[in-house]
């Protein structure tokens, strides 16, 4: 029977973090939903666990996917789903109540709009605020006047997307044919939500709400290759988009300056002070934000006190 949306969870966490992200999804209201959960069978803890799940709750599914692959698991889950919406919730990642409620009333009644997103908090490792993400990227929120918490439409959405990855996969609310034209590209290694939001962007309307709705569990991805495999899939999704006839050349320049520093990040992590500072300069000079003059001179400071 067709539900009103689909939540996809891939699992390859723990089972703290899925039955935190469980528990905000049981306690949305005045929706029907389906719930598929991709096992990749990581977690020895959870099978159990899952099992008494969906002997409880008919509407959650459980599938098998040993493959590592995220941007697979989602495809397969979309593949799978009954439903006209999709949202996506990571294990770790918590809803406020009646978030899909309130995002699922404006899909409907805008059928121009492709996707849905929210504000969301980022919480450390004991889901404890650091900061909102439109509160980080004030350059965006600048441009629109919030009404409560209504949605609005996103301004040019494939040049905004390309300055800056606003949306939060556990805010989004997509269509589900959509999803079906563009999918998630599992050749990326590494940031595919990011390049299926930009893929999608050309499809129809992207709207938001400032209302925060989600609460996103930040862990720390420190080892080098994981970086590594980060930053190559962003230097090949920017390098993509780029040769879009509706980008921009400052949207080009905005992109490039943010992957300056995101690889002077890396070498930061690293200890690679002067590596650092030529990104940190390249950021500057591209795109002379007061966030990227802050990393600049701190890089500064570090290379005086060697």
């Amino acid at each position: 029977m067709c539900k009103d949306v689909c939540v996809i969870i891939p699992n390859y966490k723990s089972k703290e973090h899925l039955s935190k992200s469980l528990g905000s999804i049981l306690r949305q209201k005045n929706i029907k939903q389906e719930v598929i959960i991709i096992d990749d069978g990581h977690c020895d803890d959870t099978s159990d666990w899952l099992h008494h799940i969906i002997q409880r709750y008919s509407y959650i599914r459980i599938i098998k996917y040993t493959k590592s692959n995220i941007a697979n698991a989602r495809n397969l889950a979309i593949e799978k789903s009954n439903c006209k919406f999709i949202a996506f919730l990571d294990a770790g990642d918590a809803w406020y109540d009646n978030k899909l409620s309130n995002q699922l009333q404006f899909m409907k009644t805008h059928p121009n709009c492709t996707l849905t997103f929210t504000n969301y908090q980022n919480v450390d490792p004991h889901h404890q605020p650091i900061i909102d993400c439109f509160s980080y990227t004030s350059e965006f929120t600048k441009h629109y006047n919030f009404v409560n918490n209504e949605y609005i439409t996103l301004n040019s959405p494939l040049n905004t997307l390309l300055k800056n990855n606003i949306v939060g996969t556990s805010s989004v609310m997509v269509k589900r044919e959509a999803l079906m034209k563009s999918g998630f590209d599992p050749s990326l290694k590494s940031a595919s939500d990011w390049d299926c939001w930009l893929r999608l962007a050309m499809q129809g309307d992207f709207c938001f709400s400032h209302e925060i709705t989600t609460d996103h569990y930040m862990q720390k991805n420190n080892t080098f290759k994981i970086q590594h495999k980060h930053l190559e899939a962003l230097n090949e999704i920017v390098g993509r988009i780029s040769a879009h006839p509706d980008i921009l050349p400052l949207t080009i320049k905005h992109a490039q300056a943010n992957l300056s520093q995101s690889h002077a990040d890396h070498h930061r992590q690293l200890g690679h002070k002067f590596h650092a500072l030529k990104h940190a300069l390249q950021a500057v000079l591209l795109y002379p934000h007061k966030r990227n003059i802050k990393h600049f001179f701190h890089d500064i400071k570090q290379i005086m006190y060697i």
